[in-house]
């Protein structure tokens, strides 16, 4: 019975593991609309955006327009890559949308000031 209980709770756990994510883009989502916000960062992991790992998903909560920029590290070299792409999410949910493709394919920067840039056209462009 106690590997059946554990089973069942490894499961669950796994259950709300995989869920948290879209309840906290949701909660991102309410804030952001109750404040008036124009856009939410939906998802954000890294301290500094000059230093891999870094990605924060900002999205338009009119359009539901995503921007994703991220540091990541070029192995061959040991320097950083500034990444850029853009795509369409649910604005209700904050969730990707099935069969949809890219607004902006993936694009890699080695400078950061081309990299903000390029992000904040993206940022403006329309859905």
């Amino acid at each position: 019975m106690g590997l059946v209980r554990d089973a069942a709770y490894q499961f669950r756990s796994r259950e709300l593991a995989a869920r948290a994510p879209a309840e906290r883009a949701l909660r991102q989502l309410q804030r952001a609309r109750a404040a008036g916000e124009r856009t939410v960062t939906i998802w954000s992991e890294g301290e500094r955006e000059h230093w891999p790992p870094f990605r924060r998903v900002e999205m338009s909560l009119a359009t539901g327009m995503a921007v994703s920029v991220a540091t990541e590290l070029d192995p061959d070299q040991m320097t950083p890559i500034y990444v850029l792409e853009a795509f369409q999410l649910d604005p209700e949910t904050g969730e990707g949308l099935e069969d949809e493709p890219p607004v902006a394919r993936r694009r890699e920067f080695t400078d950061p000031d081309a990299w903000r840039e390029a992000a904040g056209r993206a940022a403006q462009a329309p859905a």
